[in-house]
């Protein structure tokens, strides 16, 4: 093997790794015990009715317990917020989010949506295009009846089984502070059914930034080392 002399010459030379990336966990929980959903914030912006931590049997996707939303036929803008996160070591735009759910809200009137926020103020919808998986509906929510996300794509209607959701923060960059919520809104329109929104088995992770080959750097410069003693 031919060493040359700017791969000895530059000390910022680095080697690229053809090792896959590894991936690294920020959050991980199935709402079990006997962390629960330690950390995790249940606010309203709109409304009584709040996220609880559930163990109706029958009703987790694992284990016994999850987190639920079950409405009032009132308007209602609940948020379950995670604790805060940090993409420190992370590249820039892959962390993903993993949950799995279902729901029963109005079609078209009701619904849920995922969003994010960087300072705990302003809060982002995560963009359509970063959602795969479970997606939000095709039609927007209704802005007749007071909606707090009227306008807007949603999860609305129906999934009586759970489905998984992968959404990307492709705006959330390394080093970044970030946390999620869940919205579940409802409008003033009586209805007979729902509104209700089930999540299981959370996961946050993203890509951990590669470190330089500075080894492999240092390796080629001794082998070198020796080969020239070896003539000399």
């Amino acid at each position: 093997m031919k060493i040359t002399k700017l791969a000895l010459l530059s000390a910022t030379f680095f080697v690229a790794s053809s090792a896959m990336a590894a991936s690294v966990t920020l959050l991980q929980t199935s709402f079990e015990s006997p962390n629960n959903d330690t950390g995790f914030n249940k606010t309203l912006g709109t409304g009584t009715v709040q996220w609880t931590l559930s163990s109706v049997s029958g009703q987790a996707r694992t284990g016994s317990q999850h987190m639920r939303w079950e409405g009032a036929a009132t308007t209602h803008d609940a948020y379950l917020d995670t604790p805060a996160l940090s993409a420190s070591g992370i590249v820039s735009g892959t962390v993903k989010v993993e949950f799995w759910h279902k729901y029963n809200f109005e079609n078209g009137f009701d619904g849920g949506m995922l969003q994010y926020t960087k300072d705990g103020v302003t809060y982002f919808d995560v963009a359509l295009a970063d959602i795969t998986g479970e997606q939000y509906s095709l039609s927007t929510i209704s802005t007749a009846w007071g909606s707090a996300i009227g306008g807007k794509r949603a999860y609305t209607g129906l999934r009586s089984n759970y489905v998984q959701t992968i959404a990307t923060l492709s705006n959330v960059m390394e080093g970044e502070a970030f946390a999620l919520r869940w919205r579940a809104t409802s409008d003033s329109l009586v209805t007979t059914t729902g509104p209700d929104w089930q999540i299981d088995d959370l996961h946050v992770y993203g890509e951990a930034v590669p470190e330089p080959a500075t080894m492999t750097v240092l390796a080629l410069a001794a082998l070198a080392r020796r080969r020239k003693a070896k003539k000399s």
